[in-house]
């Protein structure tokens, strides 16, 4: 079996790549859950603003209603889009698991060539020396 020297290096740097991608799926998972509390703030703040504190109320509640629509809207999109950024992320930690196995048997391969290099290289110079 031919061993690549260069399949364990090039294997670190694409564990590295994928581990980047992990990260930056993390980021945009946490990014969107902030984004979510701050919308269930918003909603908050604007159903407290609802109150009997005001005559003019009624002139405001269209405007309050729409901004209660949207937030439902915001948050629906959102939903959603931590649910593909949840898949994607665990996609992305499926493939580092992956790469971390393959440079592990590169390791390994590289190991063993680089014992079986030593080992004939002993066995030579101790031919060498019984001529």
């Amino acid at each position: 079996m031919s061993v690549d020297p260069t399949r364990s290096k090039r294997l670190k740097r694409l564990l590295k790549v994928q581990q980047q991608k992990r990260t930056l799926q993390e980021w945009r998972l946490a990014t969107l859950q902030r984004e979510r509390s701050d919308l269930d703030q918003q909603e908050v703040e604007i159903v407290e603003s609802l109150g009997e504190q005001s005559i003019l109320q009624g002139l405001f509640l269209d405007t309050k209603v729409r901004a209660l629509r949207r937030n439902t809207q915001d948050k629906t999109r959102n939903a959603e889009a931590q649910h593909t950024t949840s898949k994607r992320l665990e996609a992305e930690r499926r493939r580092e698991k992956q790469v971390e196995r393959a440079k592990a048997e590169a390791v390994r391969e590289d190991a063993g060539v680089s014992a079986q290099k030593d080992l004939a290289s002993a066995l030579d110079t101790f031919l060498s020396r019984l001529r």
